[in-house]
């Protein structure tokens, strides 16, 4: 169960930095990323602001992206639940560490 909770990790870790860092193939995430932001009505200007925002931050979308493989790995709701948590602080931690690295070379 260890080595499914840490691929899980680094597969919605991968998934949120490709969505909030990347370009993607045939610049995809940036053609999702455009039309995300908001363009006019105050409700969906409010909701799709929100979501834009959600995926340039790859703290904010783990948390949304790590509830599949919880749900896949976990028996129960409380095991699920921590699946959830568990898998997103994963990708959080990735995220940070990359950050690290980089900044103190």
């Amino acid at each position: 169960m260890g080595l499914k909770i840490v691929v899980a990790a680094l597969a919605v870790w991968k998934v949120c930095q490709v969505l909030a860092y990347e370009d993607g193939p045939w610049d995809l995430m940036i053609w999702i990323r455009k039309n995300l932001y908001p363009k006019q009505g105050r409700f969906l200007l409010r909701v799709r602001a929100e979501l834009a925002q959600g995926l340039n931050c790859v703290s904010c979308s783990s948390v949304w992206f790590a509830i599949v493989p919880a749900v896949w790995l976990g028996q129960g709701w409380q095991e699920r639940t921590l699946l959830w948590l568990a898998i997103a602080a994963l990708a959080t931690i990735l995220d940070h560490l990359e950050h690290f690295y980089y900044r103190s070379r």
